[in-house]
């Protein structure tokens, strides 16, 4: 598994403490996988569904997965140079999310390698989102393909260029009117390009 590419995941142990804590209030289970440690994502029933419920339904979710979307845009961008003090990466993740990426970004920077697309990238996240009731919490499942590559910055030379499939859940909160990310995980990876 290509383990320097993701933004940072909590380990096993805390999303299952966090999953039974939000069970507990209502909400959707987190899933877990080892990942790459060095970097790392539906249907609301707020009321009887009327046209105003379900126009409102429709544009959290567009919020949600265009906050997941942005999340990965500034996951890339931190780090080609790694970069820990770039202000964006707090406005798309919070909590052990945030803290684990800053330290990630961190050791690709202290290693001097950064992550970038090569050309013709095929790299995308093809998502979708279930926010819980209270419409503060969301669960967004995403297929993916990572063709990033890591590269040495002093030298140039290429240190990974191996292409996976991802599965990824990440579960996001509602701050104020932004959705943020607040973990993530590899559920299952594949080498090349295939479905999920």
């Amino acid at each position: 598994m290509r383990a320097r590419r993701v933004p940072w995941r909590e380990p096993r142990w805390l999303i299952i403490s966090m999953t039974a804590v939000l069970a507990s209030a209502s909400v959707a289970s987190a899933c877990t996988d080892t990942t790459r440690s060095g970097r790392a994502p539906g249907t609301t029933t707020h009321a009887p569904a009327t046209s105003g419920t379900a126009s409102t339904a429709s544009d959290d979710r567009a919020a949600v997965l265009a906050a997941y979307q942005r999340f990965w845009q500034v996951w890339l961008r931190a780090n080609d140079p790694p970069n820990p003090s770039d202000p964006a990466i707090a406005e798309v993740e919070t909590g052990a999310q945030l803290a684990g990426t800053l330290l990630a970004i961190e050791r690709d920077r202290d290693r001097g390698e950064r992550i970038r697309l090569p050309a013709k990238s095929q790299y995308h996240h093809t998502a979708s989102a279930t926010i819980d009731r209270s419409g503060m919490q969301a669960m967004v499942s995403d297929c993916a393909v990572d063709d990033s590559i890591v590269i040495q910055s002093s030298t140039g030379r290429v240190v990974d260029n191996s292409i996976e499939t991802q599965r990824i859940t990440a579960t996001m909160i509602r701050i104020g009117r932004w959705w943020k990310v607040s973990s993530s995980q590899i559920v299952r990876s594949w080498p090349g390009i295939s479905a999920c």
